[in-house]
Parts: C-alpha cells; structure tokens; sequence
C-alpha cells in the first residue's frame, strides 16, 4: 500500500505523503481493533478523552493531505475557487 501510492502521487512529495497516510492509518486502525477488542475497558475518563482526542487528530490529519491532495498540490490552492467540496476530497483519497 505504502509503495504503490508513494508511486502513484509522483516522485516529489508522493513518499512523504504516502508514508503519512500509511502510518496515520496503521496507527488509527489498531487503535479502533483495540477499541473493539476491549483493550480500553476499565480505562479512566481522561485517558479515554485522550484516546478520543487522539484518533480525532489522526482522522483530521488524513482529510487534511486528501484535501491538499485533490487541490493538486499547487502551492496557491485554488480549489476554494473551484468549488471543490470536501466529499470530493475524500473520495480522492480511497
């Protein structure tokens, strides 16, 4: 998975955008296995918020580079006058 999108979105930024959707993705996913498998049973409510809080920055980081991503990587993102919508972005990214 690493390896083919880091092809796929080109030499230039593709390895560093590649490497942090796999690793966002590695982390989020065994996180919500944990979850499910009941890892976090009997954990205090801090450290639940803070599981909460993380997996929240990790989903947001990803719909940030899938929506950096569908505006082309242009450094002047012009997709706000494009009217690129966000569904649209993350299509792109699946």
């Amino acid at each position: 998975m690493y390896n083919s999108s880091g092809v796929k979105l080109g030499p230039s930024l593709g390895p560093s955008i590649s490497f942090a959707l796999f690793a966002g993705g590695t982390v989020f996913f065994a996180r919500l296995f944990g979850w499910m498998a009941g890892e976090w049973r009997g954990a205090s409510p801090g450290t639940i918020r803070g599981f909460v809080l993380g997996m929240s920055l990790i989903v947001s980081a990803i719909l940030i580079i899938a929506y950096g991503l569908a505006c082309d990587l242009h450094w002047a993102c012009s997709c706000f006058f494009r009217n690129l919508s966000p569904k649209s972005a993350i299509a792109f990214a699946v």
